[in-house]
């Protein structure tokens, strides 16, 4: 099969007869597979403590500013 720049395009992995090619490139697709979603969990983590953290210092502002309109 060939593509629209010209090259062959193969539909089945090549394995190479070195043993282990094949299933160390495998690996290291699911490996990358794997980073992805840590990365995405660590940035959804991070996002919501940091509105946590801003609703906080906002309450913990709005109690001060009380406290002292009060005095």
């Amino acid at each position: 099969m060939r593509d629209s720049g010209g090259l062959i395009v193969s539909l089945t992995p090549s394995i190479s007869p070195r043993r282990g090619v094949f299933e160390s490139t495998t690996f290291i697709i699911l490996l990358e597979d794997v980073m992805e979603h840590v990365a995405v969990l660590l940035i959804r983590i991070f996002i919501y403590h940091f509105i946590l953290d801003t609703v906080w210092f906002i309450k913990v502002s709005l109690g001060q500013a009380t406290r002292v309109g009060l005095a």
